[in-house]
C-alpha cells in the first residue's frame, strides 16, 4: 500500500510540478478525466501486473521480474489502450506510458537487495538502479509524498476555482 500511495503521490507531484500535464493534453478528443485515469493507473500498472504474482508465487519472483521491464510495460500499455474506442487509443497510451515513466523513475532510486529492473530487457538482463533510497524507507517517504501532493492538490484547486461573491467584486 506505502509503495502505491508513493506513486500516485510523485505522479500528482509529476501533473503539477514537471510539467507532465502538458504532454498529457495534446489534442486528441479524450476528457481530462480520462486522461487522468489512464495516467494514474500507468503510475500504480508496474505493481499491479506483478505484486499478485509475487504474493500468490513467492517462487516465481526470477519470472516475474521481467513483467517490471519498461519492454513489458510498453506492451501491457499497448495493449490496455486498446479497450479505447479508436480516437482515444493514442491518448490512452500516451497516458499510460508517461504514468509508467514516473513508476520506473522512482522505481530506479530504491536500492535492491536482490532482482531489480531489467531496464534494457530483452537485449539485456542487467538491474542497473541508482540506489539511494532502502525499501524499507518507502513507508515514510510515501507518507511525506502525499501529504506534499495533498498540499499541492488543494493550491491547484483553488487557482482552478472561480471568483465569487466578495472576490469577484474586487476582480471586477
Amino acid at each position: 500500500m506505502p509503495d502505491l500511495l508513493g506513486h500516485v503521490a510523485v505522479a500528482r507531484l509529476a501533473l503539477e510540478l514537471a510539467g507532465v500535464a502538458a504532454v498529457l493534453e495534446r489534442g486528441e478528443p479524450a476528457s481530462e478525466d480520462a486522461r487522468l485515469a489512464c495516467f494514474y493507473l500507468g503510475s500504480i500498472l508496474p505493481d499491479l501486473v506483478t505484486r499478485p504474482f509475487h504474493i500468490l508465487f513467492p517462487g516465481c519472483t526470477a519470472y516475474v521480474e521481467v513483467l517490471d521491464s519498461p519492454f513489458c510495460l510498453a506492451l501491457w500499455a499497448l495493449m490496455l489502450s486498446q479497450a479505447f474506442a479508436g480516437p482515444l487509443r493514442r491518448a490512452a497510451l500516451r497516458c499510460l506510458s508517461a504514468g509508467i515513466a514516473t513508476h520506473v523513475v522512482i522505481d530506479l532510486v530504491q536500492r535492491h537487495i536482490a532482482g531489480g529492473y531489467m531496464l534494457l530487457f530483452p537485449f539485456s538482463v542487467a538491474t542497473p538502479t541508482w540506489g539511494l533510497l532502502w525499501p524499507e524507507q518507502s513507508v515514510g517517504l510515501s507518507l511525506a509524498l502525499a501529504a506534499v501532493a495533498l498540499v499541492v492538490e488543494i493550491a491547484a484547486r483553488r487557482r482552478r476555482r472561480p471568483a465569487t461573491g466578495t472576490d469577484a467584486a474586487v476582480h471586477s
